[in-house]
């Protein structure tokens, strides 16, 4: 995905690589802002938005992200990946879950981003690291309606 923002910026015309330049050097400042819970000014929000309608939207766009979130199943690349989304106004978050537990234990929280951790457990989630460092998760709803099917299967 940013290798595609790349390859585009170098093919693109001298104007458009300014104005990418400009619009992203905004991204970055009220985005850095938002991760260390600082307020934007209101010169700053007038400025990304004129940065989002005039390249950040278009962006968005070429690149298939809509207005909702989506998960982005990126390992290597991740910091690049996080480091231009947000700039671009795509909701950023990371998330951690075991099938085991109906999937989703733990996640960013719209407030509390930091992309060195993976967030907060969900209600009603129990999450504890054992002494040799393995991660140990319990969820009661996804429990109760195992032990229900295990009820109703016929013993063979």
């Amino acid at each position: 995905m940013v290798r595609n923002v790349q390859v585009k910026y170098l093919d693109a015309t001298w104007s458009k690589r300014k104005a990418y330049e400009w619009a992203m050097r905004i991204g970055y400042h009220v985005a850095e802002s938002k991760f260390m819970k600082k307020s934007t000014p209101w010169y700053w929000k007038a400025l990304d938005s004129l940065a989002y309608v005039g390249v950040h939207k278009k962006l968005k766009d070429h690149l298939g992200l809509p207005g909702y979130g989506i998960p982005i199943p990126e390992e290597r690349p991740w910091a690049q990946t996080i480091s231009i989304l947000p700039c671009i106004g795509v909701n950023l978050k990371q998330i951690y879950g075991q099938t085991e537990i109906a999937g989703i234990s733990v996640l960013h929280r719209d407030d509390d981003i930091k992309f060195d951790t993976v967030g907060r457990p969900i209600p009603e989630t129990e999450v504890k690291i054992t002494p040799e460092g393995e991660i140990i998760s319990k969820a009661p709803p996804f429990l109760l309606v195992t032990i229900r099917c295990r009820k109703r299967r016929p013993k063979r």
